[in-house]
């Protein structure tokens, strides 16, 4: 009957658990739109007889444009009642504001690689100290267990202590990482199950 008890106490004392953490949401930025602006070019009259006429001119075929990125307007290339083609240079932008957009895209991949190498070693160090406890607690190092980086370092060295009292054999079912099963490897927290068996 005592022997029941304790195999059934050190069955629910297996589970450990490695917390590490860390994560960060990167800012969108707003988009400024560019509006058209709709121009009439006046011309001078003959100098003979002058006459004054209220009204509203209209093209007779407009076209409202604006480029497909914000920027600076460098040059405009066309004037107001000009005909063009398909394709035909209408207007230039400042290249200065595409510069600045491209080292802020460098700085950001430069950014995302950094991160990406930090959460790559974490989880290294995170998989090597959990190794290291797993070590001490197949091999019944009691003292690692308990100074260890580990959730429930008492009741796991309970377990411990009670298993070498009785003589058991402890055996790993298995062990596995949330960076191995759900991806995410900057924040990584191990399991492992052990089961002791007598000798």
């Amino acid at each position: 009957m005592l022997r029941n008890l304790k195999i059934a106490l050190l069955s629910s004392l297996l589970m450990v658990g490695v917390w590490l953490t860390g994560c960060e949401k990167e800012k969108q930025k707003a988009v400024e739109v560019i509006r058209p602006v709709r121009t009439i070019t006046v011309g001078a009259t003959e100098a003979g007889r002058q006459r004054t006429f209220s009204g509203t001119a209209h093209a007779g075929l407009e076209s409202r444009l604006s480029f497909k990125v914000p920027g600076t307007l460098k040059r405009l290339a066309v004037n107001a009642g000009d005909k063009v083609k398909k394709g035909a240079l209408i207007g230039e932008l400042e290249a200065k504001d595409f510069d600045l957009q491209v080292e802020q895209a460098r700085a950001s991949l430069a950014q995302a690689q950094a991160q990406s190498r930090n959460a790559k070693a974490a989880y290294a160090r995170a998989r090597e100290l959990d190794q290291a406890l797993l070590g001490a607690l197949l091999t019944g190092n009691q003292q690692s267990v308990s100074t260890g980086e580990a959730c429930g370092r008492a009741p796991v060295v309970t377990a411990m202590h009670l298993a070498q009292h009785e003589g058991w054999q402890p055996h790993l079912l298995d062990y596995r990482s949330s960076g191995d099963t759900g991806g995410d490897k900057g924040q990584v927290v191990g399991y492992a199950s052990v089961a002791y068996t007598a000798a």
